[in-house]
């Protein structure tokens, strides 16, 4: 079992590593480029231009687990992967099982980020947002704190 996370995060959850190895499952977990442990640099944090930029990793990934379960000569054909994955690693690993048919036996998807959720008000809220990250993916969006104080407290997580 191989799993992904989602965005602008990493794998963290021993538990559940510890639920599957318990149960004779090989677990592995990768941190993708820019995230978590393989943060190239704090100013990319959680950027990828294209989610098609984590194939050659995953792709990596599956060469060593198939290695690690099957001999230094064993092939990925040997062993497909089940692929477990949250949120924006959801769309990750769905889009890469289709992209790399025979990969993957079994997909397991938590939480995943497959659409923007949130119904008609939220698109049109996000429409300029998503059209200003198109012209310029690396600039920063800063909100004020005043916003985010005022927000949590609306949502009811400050009293």
């Amino acid at each position: 079992m191989l799993y992904l996370h989602g965005w602008s995060d990493y794998f963290y959850n021993t538990g559940l590593a510890e639920f599957f190895t318990s149960r004779g499952h090989p677990f592995y977990a990768i941190d993708l480029h820019n995230h978590g442990r393989s943060l190239g640099s704090p100013e990319l944090g959680g950027y990828v231009g294209d989610l098609a930029d984590y194939d050659p990793e995953l792709l990596a990934a599956h060469d060593v687990i198939a290695q690690d379960l099957g001999g230094p000569d064993a092939s990925w054909a040997e062993h497909p992967l089940i692929l477990m994955a949250h949120s924006t690693g959801g769309l990750t690993a769905t889009l890469w099982a289709h992209h790399f048919p025979g990969r993957v036996s079994q997909l397991i998807l938590n939480s995943p980020w497959l659409e923007l959720q949130g119904g008609a008000a939220i698109r049109r809220a996000a429409t300029p947002l998503v059209q200003l990250a198109e012209l310029r993916p690396l600039m920063r969006m800063r909100v004020p704190e005043r916003v985010l104080l005022l927000a949590r407290h609306q949502l009811g997580c400050l009293r």
